[in-house]
């Protein structure tokens, strides 16, 4: 790390990464990535036991079907090197009760057969519905507008005000004005575990994004997640980069209102301090302004989750399980809220989320399963400042008493899968913080609430040459966070960084210093010359 970097990255989450390879391939800088962990990729990262692997936050991907634009922007960063495989038609099965509902890649099928299911709902349907492709057709633009230009920014907001108003509701608010039926009302609303906010405290925005991402269906990459860091690192290399882990950011250095550098801490507790002339954050906006000390922007954090990792000494598939991802939901507006910690050790928590991503792989042996729950902040605060794998006694008998009912509950939906169990790991969100260094374990960034919405995070910063990246300038999910690097590339080109980024995509072949190097409107420094 004693090179001299155009660009210093705090994070290799896709956000992180997306950034990077952009900056690397497009504009020909040496771009150097920090990750506090061992491992690079944020919440793609995987991890092994015996040879059964597990992504800890990669199950699906949406918006990635060949010829779209999210597809040609995923094929760009990663150098077009990562395969990837798709899930079932009928991608997630939602199960509330007795009931249940396989739903299909294409919002126009879905209407069509909710309608045919509820009748009686049919109007209803069509309003959400047509309010949910309002939103995808321009809300995006509207995120984006804070990371572009002021003039264009302002433009976007003036005429997507409709848009913008509608996206302030919260998502139960919407569907209780267009559907009256409990158990639709479930269906519509029972994937908000996606991005973590449950529909009571949601933007009715954010879920109607997230939902049209899957339009086209899902997709998972083949080899796991940890593909995506591989490929970004050989993009890096190729430019004279790298991506450096085991390297914890105290502090980013900041001189006269301007980011010169940051402050690493190494895994032996040395610590250095880097320099260059753009820094770019990937840990989330709370924890970006802590580390340059600004006063902490005032969001809440999206809750973390407890996951259950099982292998398998089986094929699933014998018991009927096809790769499709299966949601859980206690009946009764029970089923959207966060889990408390009696809830994780009871018969039926609120929310659920089972997958089976190497049946998507086409494995052959050591299959996988994962089970995952989004728990209330406070569930496991009392182990806080504990060491991770020597929290007591009294935590390892909780986590086994999870792990136990989660075991009895997944056997009862798919029969015979607790017969085929050779080995189970539980992570808590104590966990996820340890790994991830976001307060409580946050897995979505900031929480996707109308005040998220009205806060305009964008890529700039009150501090000139440093930029943020990721979910929180986006959408939550490994798809949003690509796109907040996207966005964030974009905020140093002017006007035109983003069309020129998608025309590159499009294109599908590398164009060396297409952006132009301008100082945008306000804020951000550009990308400097080599």
């Amino acid at each position: 790390m004693t090179g001299k970097y155009d660009v210093i990255v705090i994070g290799s989450g896709m956000g992180g990464l997306t950034f990077a390879s952009l900056a690397a391939q497009l504009q020909d800088k040496r771009v150097l990535v920090l990750e506090q962990h061992w491992q690079a990729g944020g919440f793609t990262h995987a991890f092994r036991r015996h040879g059964w692997r597990w992504d800890v936050g990669l199950h699906y991907l949406g918006g990635l079907a060949p010829g779209g634009t999210t597809r040609a922007l995923f094929d760009l960063f990663t150098g077009g090197s990562v395969a990837l495989a798709p899930l079932p038609d009928r991608y997630d099965v939602i199960h509330c009760g007795q009931d249940h509902y396989a739903v299909p890649g294409d919002l126009a099928r879905m209407e069509a057969e909710l309608s045919a299911r509820f009748p009686h709902e049919a109007a209803g349907l069509a309003r959400y519905f047509a309010l949910t492709r309002r939103i995808n057709r321009s809300l995006g633009s509207a995120l984006f507008a804070p990371s572009g230009p002021v003039w264009l920014g302002a433009l976007i907001r003036w005429t997507s005000w409709r848009t913008l108003r509608l996206s302030r509701r919260t998502t139960a608010d919407v569907v209780a004005d267009c559907v009256t039926d409990p158990a639709l009302r479930h269906i519509l609303v029972a994937r908000w575990g996606d991005y973590g906010v449950p529909p009571a405290a949601s933007s009715f925005g954010y879920h109607a994004l997230v939902l049209g991402s899957y339009r086209g269906g899902a997709w998972y990459p083949e080899g796991g997640g940890a593909v995506i860091a591989r490929a970004v690192a050989g993009v890096l290399r190729a430019n004279g980069g790298a991506i450096h882990t085991n390297c914890r950011v105290r502090r980013i250095l900041v001189e006269n209102g301007r980011a010169t550098g940051v402050e690493i801490e190494d895994a032996h507790g040395a610590t250095s301090q880097l320099h260059a002339p753009l820094i770019v954050s990937d840990a989330g906006i709370r924890r970006t302004w802590a580390l340059a000390g600004l006063p902490d922007p005032g969001l809440v954090n999206s809750p973390s989750a407890v996951t259950l990792y099982l292998g398998l000494s089986g094929d699933p598939q014998g018991l009927g399980i096809n790769g499709a991802n299966h949601w859980f939901v206690k009946p009764g507006a029970t089923g959207e809220r966060l889990a408390s910690l009696a809830d994780l050790v009871s018969d039926t928590p609120p929310m659920s989320f089972v997958s089976f991503s190497s049946v998507v792989e086409g494995a052959t042996t050591k299959h996988t399963a994962q089970v995952m729950m989004l728990a209330e902040p406070e569930a496991f605060s009392r182990w806080e400042g504990t060491n991770w794998r020597a929290r007591g006694a009294e935590y390892e008998a909780l986590k086994a008493q999870i792990t136990s009912a989660a075991i009895v509950r997944l056997d009862r939906a798919f029969p015979g899968l607790a017969a085929m169990i050779a080995w189970q790991e539980l992570s808590t969100p104590l966990t996820v913080a340890r790994f991830t260094g976001h307060a409580g374990g946050s897995i979505y960034g900031a929480a996707v609430t109308p005040a998220r919405l009205e806060a305009r995070i964008g890529a700039r910063t009150p501090i000139v040459g440093l930029l943020l990246t990721g979910a929180d300038i986006c959408t939550p999910g490994v798809q949003g966070a690509m796109m907040g690097g996207v966005f964030a590339a974009a905020a140093t080109a002017g006007a035109a960084g983003l069309p020129r980024i998608i025309a590159a995509a499009r294109r599908g072949r590398r164009a060396a210093a297409m952006l132009p190097q301008r100082l945008p409107a306000s804020g951000a420094l550009p990308l400097p010359h080599p």
